[in-house]
């Protein structure tokens, strides 16, 4: 793992994980260290279609959800 942005750890589900024949979703979670480098909102793509959501958590809490 990049050591720049200090995410520790990445979780991918969604859609595209399923049989369905056109996946219309993927859901990220990144997994941080330290909560200082949490960013304050989640992210969402859109990329030719298909909806990326980014959300951040602490890897000490486990609790899912913004930074500070």
């Amino acid at each position: 793992m990049s050591t720049g942005c200090n995410a520790t750890h990445l979780f991918f589900g969604g859609s595209f994980i399923t049989n369905k024949a056109k996946p219309h979703d993927i859901d990220c979670v990144m997994v941080f260290k330290e909560e200082r480098y949490i960013p304050h909102k989640s992210e969402r793509l859109v990329i030719d279609g298909t909806k990326l959501d980014i959300t951040f958590c602490l890897w000490q809490t486990k609790n899912v959800g913004y930074g500070s």
